[in-house]
């Protein structure tokens, strides 16, 4: 099929300017996805490394309530609450 007058002039120009823009997206959508999948692959590295260290107690909203909160845990949130009180705020 010939187009006659300006869509056939500018057609053919078009067709190829959006290979080049599609070319363009699927070498960014590739850098980008290489990119997400090394900074994955960075991450699971590190914890890797990092899982023969043991994890400190979670802290329980339930059992700080009902008052089994060790007295260790106790101490910490008060020195923390401390240490707050003595940093400078900027405004």
């Amino acid at each position: 099929m010939k187009y006659e007058g300006l869509l056939g002039r500018f057609l053919p120009l078009l067709s190829s300017v959006w290979g080049v823009c599609q070319l363009c997206l699927f070498s960014l959508l590739l850098v980008l996805s290489l990119r997400v999948c090394w900074a994955l692959l960075k991450y699971w590295r590190n914890a890797r490394r990092l899982r023969c260290f043991a994890l400190p107690r979670k802290r329980n909203w339930l059992l700080g309530h009902l008052g089994l909160v060790s007295d260790r845990l106790q101490a910490d949130r008060s020195l923390g609450a401390a240490r707050i009180q003595d940093t400078p705020t900027w405004q």
